[in-house]
């Protein structure tokens, strides 16, 4: 849903001649959410963002709009950004602004099952995943999942590696998914690594249902 912000001093707003306009919210994007994009400068849309190479002044980002299912890359050379063959140059920044957030997507953190038949399933948010956004299900029985609070989530220091999940049950190093080389544990018990591709997954305020599919 839209709602209207009132924008920072750090915002950096560039305009089209064809009305298209993109603002960086933070003053370097390097975050999803922290761009945004305009096709007729009234609603704004939060960006994914990818890579980011260069400088705050020069350099290139890729990006997706996952509300409209765009996806490319810019290159800013100063006040000027260049995307698709189209130049934005910088204008005055506006004060509020009406956005569209990001949707509220959930993806998989990890799946298993443990030495005793109980399942596990981690998910987060699938864009601006903070560590807020993580909830931990677990259960005998794939269809009777119950969800146990987080208590603490701890990032590895390179990307692909597994994630301590802290709960009143227990704790787990998490694997994501499909990376055999990270080493999966439940409170230091070794756990069978799960595919969430071969199950139908639906995940709601409610709970977790999980069927194989």
């Amino acid at each position: 849903m839209a709602r209207k912000i009132v924008l920072s001093e750090k915002a950096v707003a560039f305009r089209a001649g064809d009305g298209q306009e993109i603002i960086y919210l933070t003053g370097m994007p390097i975050g999803d959410g922290q761009a945004v994009h305009s096709p007729d400068g009234q609603i704004y849309y939060e960006l994914v963002v990818g890579g980011f190479g260069g400088t705050s002044a020069e350099h290139d980002l890729s990006f997706e709009d996952p509300n409209s299912g765009r996806q490319g890359r810019w290159h800013r050379a100063g006040d000027e950004l260049l995307l698709d063959g189209v130049t934005f140059a910088k204008v005055a920044t506006p004060s509020e602004i009406t956005l569209e957030s990001l949707p509220s997507t959930r993806k998989p953190v990890s799946f298993f099952r443990m030495c005793d038949g109980r399942y596990v399933y981690i998910s987060a948010d699938a864009y601006n995943d903070s560590d807020e956004s993580f909830r931990l299900f677990i259960g005998d029985d794939l269809k009777e999942m119950r969800e146990t609070t987080v208590t603490g989530v701890s990032r590895p220091p390179r990307e692909g590696g597994p994630i301590l999940v802290e709960t009143p049950d227990g704790w787990t190093f998490a694997p994501p998914p499909h990376n055999p080389g990270a080493k999966p544990a439940w409170y230091e018990e070794d756990i069978e690594l799960l595919d969430p591709r071969q199950f139908t997954i639906s995940e709601s305020t409610a709970g977790v249902t999980i069927d194989p599919r």
